[in-house]
């Protein structure tokens, strides 16, 4: 007897600066799951955290953001049968409120199974310099780098710029701490363009990394599973740009 397919619920759009980006992912991933084994259900998130059921991914962003949007939460449901349920939801969600695991720590919370990292590895990996920390502790070679807040920047900016130049030599990368999809990245090849690219940064987050540049390669890999995780064949990424940016990930490449 042929099983019934099982029902995957896509979360993607949320709150961050990647919101646009996991349109695309979750596109994607939509077009590849196939129908025979997986019932798609589609779950779109706005910018202001609200959630609706939506056909695909693939409607415009118009027609994503009309309602009506509804509560997420089992215990915020007055009625059982209002809440939305699927045999495991599988988060597209780039950025913080999406990969930082606050969206894995909402789904442990009401008990349903998730695709991705849990909670603590997505939380320590978000954060580039508390990631680099660890890295670093376990013996790993990691770039060098200057963390930055905001509340620093704006309170002793010349003691910040004085620190970095008897740290670090240009070229720098400037980069948002909770952020991917190369958003918010400025490269830094004198030091006058240091500040603007600080600036930049802090349009995206309240803490930032001041990254020494180095020449090197672009290489990725994925890993799947929990118990006997399987590592994918690396891959070499050559940008047909400077550096791996926003725009040579998603509208060039």
């Amino acid at each position: 007897m042929k099983k019934p397919p099982i029902h995957v619920a896509l979360l993607f759009g949320g709150r961050s600066a990647e919101h646009r980006v996991s349109i695309v992912s979750a596109r994607s991933i939509h077009r590849h799951l196939d129908p025979e084994q997986y019932s798609i259900s589609c779950i779109y998130i706005n910018r202001q955290g609200k959630w609706r059921t939506v056909d695909s991914p693939e409607m415009t962003e118009k027609e994503l953001h009309k309602g009506p949007f509804f509560s997420f939460l089992p215990w915020e449901s007055e009625r059982r049968e209002d809440f939305f349920s699927a045999d495991i939801y599988f988060p597209v969600l780039h950025g913080p409120y999406g990969e930082d695991g606050t969206v894995q720590g909402l789904l442990e919370l009401a008990d349903v199974p998730y695709v991705g990292s849990g909670v603590l590895s997505s939380a320590g990996c978000m954060d580039k310099d508390t990631a680099k920390v660890l890295f670093r502790t376990d013996g790993l070679p990691v770039v060098d780098h200057l963390p930055v807040r905001e509340e620093e920047w704006r309170k002793d900016r010349q003691g910040v710029l004085r620190r970095t130049e008897d740290s670090l030599i240009p070229p720098l990368f400037v980069k948002p701490a909770n952020l991917g999809s190369s958003v918010g990245i400025s490269k830094v090849r004198h030091w006058d363009e240091l500040p603007s690219a600080v600036e930049s940064a802090f349009r995206f987050d309240e803490k930032i990394l001041i990254e020494q540049g180095v020449a090197g390669r672009e290489l990725e890999c994925s890993v799947l599973g929990n118990d006997d995780p399987e590592a994918s064949l690396p891959g070499e990424i050559i940008p047909f740009r400077e550096f791996y940016d926003y725009r040579d990930k998603y509208l060039d490449g």
